[in-house]
């Protein structure tokens, strides 16, 4: 196994945390390759939320999602459902990236699912797992099976990972 070959005798290194990264920014990169589109309607919600903060249209939209609140007409004010921080993200990289793309869209997502891996072994160090433990989380993190397909979407799984992860950090006090 991999981790017989580590030092795995005191705490992980700055190196260890970047290595992460770069694995973790490697496979999202190589995921956000095969999603062309959305795929669902939340997805689809946010990134079309995005599009519209990009094109300067604001916290409208000009669909009709759900039949939770009687809108006067189109366009309406978006988000009365589905929070709106995954749509703020996703305009934040048409803006970076200056094209309303589907890509441009995903790029801080892709950011925030490469930073989870570095996150979770960071965390499972402050919480007094071994050397070992930590790079577990890690890897664990790295391949986490059903939830590796949404991290890189325009959805909320990689926003609320990191801030969850950056909260309990911060609770620590270390």
């Amino acid at each position: 196994m991999i981790l017989r070959y580590i030092n795995l005798n005191d705490k992980l290194s700055r190196r260890d945390f970047l290595v992460f990264f770069v694995l973790g920014l490697v496979l999202a990169l190589g995921i956000s390759l095969v999603q062309r589109v959305p795929g669902y309607t939340d997805a689809e919600y946010y990134y079309s939320g995005g599009v519209r903060l990009f094109e300067g249209e604001g916290f409208t939209e000009m669909i009709l999602w759900n039949y939770l609140y009687d809108p006067a007409g189109l366009p309406h004010p978006s988000h009365a459902y589905w929070m709106p921080l995954p749509s703020v993200l996703a305009a934040a990289g048409m803006f970076l990236l200056q094209n309303s793309g589907f890509f441009a869209g995903r790029l801080v997502f892709i950011l925030l699912s490469a930073v989870i891996p570095p996150l979770t072994a960071l965390l499972a160090q402050r919480l007094g797992q071994s050397k070992r433990g930590a790079y577990l989380a890690g890897l664990l993190a790295l391949f986490s099976g059903f939830y590796l397909n949404f991290t890189t979407l325009t959805e909320g799984f990689a926003p609320v990972m990191v801030l969850g992860s950056v909260f309990f950090l911060t609770s620590f006090g270390r």
